[in-house]
């Protein structure tokens, strides 16, 4: 799935956004209307030692209804991958964000306790 390339009808991949031990997660935009999604691409598939991973992801996905928390708009098996396509939010990577805030752990935890 080459940058350019067209993964689903209409979807064209336009960058890797991020990559992991879990697979790797990639901008899709519509060729059309230009709107954006991340399709997480978890390695293992149905059949592989990755698959029960990316199936129990998609499934607290599913269930799972937060405004604070990406939605799942589906996924997709194909090949050894299960493909997530997750709502698009833009400004980089969380941990990056986070990390600048240098919190002490009393105050990370009053943080967390006031979620």
């Amino acid at each position: 799935m080459a940058a350019g390339g067209e993964f689903v009808e209409g979807w064209l991949v336009a960058q890797v956004l991020g990559e992991g031990s879990y697979g790797e997660v990639r901008l899709l935009v519509h060729a059309r209307s230009g709107a954006c999604v991340a399709l997480k691409a978890v390695r293992g598939g149905a059949g592989g030692a990755g698959g029960a991973g990316g199936a129990r992801e998609a499934a607290l996905h599913r269930v799972l209804r937060h405004p604070h928390v990406l939605r799942c708009m589906g996924e997709r098996l194909y090949a050894d991958k299960h493909y997530l396509f997750l709502e698009y939010a833009q400004g980089g990577e969380l941990f990056d964000r986070i990390g600048l805030l240098h919190f002490d752990t009393p105050c990370a935890a009053s943080r967390v306790r006031s979620l």
